[in-house]
């Protein structure tokens, strides 16, 4: 059992130093950097890693957001994402999907036309029919998706086509990520420094217990907050270092715990580690969630899919939902067609609440269950046609979300705007 920490005690570690920052003008007005890294990165963690950060509070250009928000409305049984402040931003992402490993966000922009419009993404829809369609003709139950040999390739461990995940980002100054310490370069003998990345959290698991290391009162007849939580503050401008170490629940499955110290130190000496940001840091590494996020458009995400999987694959699976009737298929890509009958899918998780976002609700009609379906003619992953402008399509897209890193738990550079900071 760990102890919880009075708020009136001055803490004696302190790390109160200047961060290297070198801030300059950019072409949107800001540019965030320290004086020897060069890009924006990114990274999900694993829950086999220890990490080490200190979560950067955002701000929408004079006021800084707290770590919490709607204080007095908290309650255990509410979604807890709701009460983190925009310093906090939940988006779905498919991890290593597709032959080159990229890390794509799935989620369609928030309040564009495309989001508006369709009941969930093409790729989350996609993604989600496959690996339903499989798990359930593994347990022998009857699919609407006629399953092919090749989709259990597809969706086994360290297959191509990864489920879609709600992912849980902020922006830190890192000291460790996944069990490496942060250096100034990739050198062997670099010297240690730290660097700014956005983290992801896939786990479902590790999300849940940040939440409760972020939002959870000590006194739940006192309103939720910095004062009356456990570590104190981890995303203000003054507040701790936030240790995310792994540890193994009753069933042996790993997950990250979030503390103020290491694992092995003893709870006798619990103690956070203190880092404030003078405000002009904090402003000066801050990045708009909006400029951060790479996100692909409805017609984007199909041609990908088309690009990694087949396009009669594509064409089928988006034919079994009345939703998705007015996607257009570019007929150099549709090269096959297939006379199924149309009937939805379960549809897959929306947006998160976060920032007030949420996905429309979209009533589904079913075709009639006596319907039968005629096999489509499967063409290979990866056909595209060969039409010279098609191919220059599709490679413009993967160009867009990048090649990517087959390094399992580092966030590609695809997920994010190619910013340099």
């Amino acid at each position: 059992m760990q102890k919880n920490i009075y708020r009136g005690q001055t803490q004696n570690n302190q790390q109160n130093r200047r961060l290297p920052l070198v801030v300059q003008e950019g072409t949107d007005g800001y540019k965030q950097i320290f004086d020897y890294q060069q890009s924006f990165i990114g990274r999900i963690l694993w829950t086999g890693r220890d990490s080490i950060v200190r979560i950067c509070p955002g701000n929408d250009g004079t006021d800084f957001f707290p770590q919490v928000i709607d204080p007095t409305m908290w309650s255990p049984d509410a979604d807890q994402t709701q009460f983190l402040s925009d310093t906090f931003y939940m988006v779905d992402v498919c991890d290593h999907f597709g032959e080159a490993g990229m890390d794509v966000v799935s989620s369609l922009r928030p309040n564009s036309d495309d989001w508006e419009r369709y009941p969930d993404s093409p790729l989350n829809y996609f993604c989600n029919s496959i690996h339903r369609a499989v798990r359930s003709a593994a347990n022998g139950r009857k699919t609407k998706l006629k399953v092919q040999d090749i989709w259990r390739s597809w969706t086994s461990l360290g297959g191509t086509l990864p489920y879609p995940k709600a992912t849980l980002f902020f922006q830190a100054v890192c000291q460790m990520i996944n069990g490496m310490v942060c250096k100034k370069s990739y050198e062997e003998d670099a010297e240690e420094a730290p660097l700014y990345a956005v983290i992801g959290i896939t786990h479902k698991n590790s999300i849940n217990e940040l939440l409760k290391a972020l939002i959870n009162p000590m006194d739940r007849r006192k309103p939720i907050g910095t004062a009356n939580n456990t570590f104190g503050s981890l995303a203000e401008l003054n507040g701790n270092w936030l240790y995310l170490n792994t540890a193994v629940d009753e069933k042996g499955r790993k997950y990250l715990c979030p503390s103020v110290q290491p694992s092995d130190v003893p709870a006798s000496q619990w103690q956070p580690t203190e880092m404030n940001f003078e405000p002009d840091e904090a402003k000066a590494l801050w990045v708009p969630w909006e400029k951060v996020f790479n996100y692909l458009t409805v017609k984007e995400q199909i041609d990908l899919l088309c690009a990694e999987f087949g396009s009669d694959t594509v064409k089928y699976v988006f034919s079994q939902d009345r939703n998705w009737e007015d996607l257009q298929f570019d007929t150099k890509v549709s090269m096959a067609t297939s006379k199924v009958p149309s009937k939805p899918a379960q549809k897959a998780s929306g947006l998160s609440s976060l920032g007030g976002l949420k996905k429309p609700v979209v009533k589904q009609e079913e075709a009639p269950e006596e319907a039968t379906q005629e096999e489509p003619s499967w063409s290979s992953p990866g056909t595209v046609g060969s039409s010279p402008a098609l191919q220059a399509t599709i490679a413009k897209i993967k160009a867009q979300v990048g090649q990517g890193s087959n390094d399992k738990g580092k966030l590609a550079q695809d997920l994010l705007n190619n910013m340099e900071l």
